[in-house]
């Protein structure tokens, strides 16, 4: 190296440094006072980083999936967390009701279905608005929405501490319900929330879980299938059937390769009517379901499910509420609507 390039400073070692200014002294109680500040400002950057922490495990914990789900034949309750948000989910089947409510991570309630189980009445709530299906088995059933001055007490007819009355069912509203229901469905279905459900559901099948495996399971796939149908848009008026006497005798001629892949038993197809390709699978379109029935073949229950929405159309209460009227549901039952 060049020394050239290297400056040196020369010190005497007896020489006597003069200072121009002498600093002055700080008192006990300043020196305090900046200690006090020092130790404030580290405490609030701690907290700080703890926070930025917290908030970067939250946003790892909202794309998680499922966490906490338990599961029994009469009860599943979990979290899921997607892109979307999150979700708290629970669906009872016990003595006396059935149970099936939705909400946000933040508790907002997204979906709320009570059926007592010795009563012909249900009650749903899609996020502000609230309506009663009276199930009628000799003709078409009788639907309400629930004025928000009546809540409490049809909560508690519901729960079995009061009785339904005349009166009280002159109080609700019978003239609007199509149109309140067909709205509230259908925006429920096109929802961020309802994409969380029906993901919720496929996370959960994919764990090997089957509908037929716990009655609350089956329920809450039920439940999330009909959004995935509403998503993919489905015609809410029926039409007459498209299919003819020699197609559906086709059908029941087919023993094992069915159109949509499936390989299944005499008349276990699933085949065209109104304006449903894949009429009977348990699926949105024919998209197939498996994780309901087990495979992506023709069910009683299904087949019955598509019937009575065909015929009450799709977005309307009686259509969202088959499958929930009857407590203990089987792939091979059928029902009335």
């Amino acid at each position: 190296m060049d020394s050239s390039s290297v400056k040196y400073q020369h010190f005497e070692p007896n020489r006597e440094v003069t200072l121009q200014s002498k600093k002055p002294k700080l008192s006990p109680v300043l020196v305090a006072v900046l200690i006090l500040t020092c130790v404030a400002l580290l405490i609030t950057a701690v907290l700080a980083i703890s926070i930025g922490v917290g908030i970067s495990t939250t946003q790892q914990q909202q794309v998680s999936g499922l966490q906490n789900v338990f599961v029994s034949n009469n009860k599943l309750e979990g979290e899921y967390y997607g892109a979307q948000g999150g979700i708290h989910f629970q669906s009872t089947v016990n003595g006396t009701h059935f149970y099936y409510i939705v909400s946000t991570a933040d508790g907002e309630l997204i979906i709320m279905m009570v059926h007592p189980r010795e009563s012909p009445m249900i009650m749903m709530e899609v996020n502000s608005t609230a309506f009663l299906l009276m199930k009628n088995e000799q003709g078409p059933n009788d639907e309400y929405v629930i004025p928000e001055s009546s809540m409490g007490t049809m909560e508690s007819i519901m729960m079995g501490y009061e009785n339904m009355t005349t009166e009280m069912l002159e109080k609700m509203d019978n003239k609007t319900v199509a149109k309140k229901s067909h709205d509230s469905l259908k925006n429920l279905s096109m929802s961020p929330q309802a994409q969380l459900i029906i993901e919720a559901a496929l996370a959960l099948g994919d764990t090997g879980i089957k509908g037929e495996d716990s009655q609350a399971v089956m329920k809450f796939y039920v439940f999330a299938l009909k959004l995935s149908n509403g998503r993919v848009g489905v015609d809410t008026t029926p039409t007459v059937p498209s299919y003819s006497s020699k197609s559906s005798n086709l059908r029941q001629r087919r023993t094992v390769n069915c159109p949509n892949g499936a390989q299944c038993g005499a008349g276990q197809c699933p085949y065209r009517k109104y304006d449903n390709n894949c009429f009977g699978m348990c699926g949105p379109g024919c998209t197939c379901w498996s994780i309901v029935c087990g495979d992506c073949c023709v069910h009683n229950f299904c087949e019955t499910h598509d019937q009575c929405c065909a015929d009450s159309g799709f977005f309307t209460f009686t259509c969202w509420s088959v499958g929930f009227t009857v407590f203990f549901n089987s792939c091979s039952d059928t029902f009335t609507c």
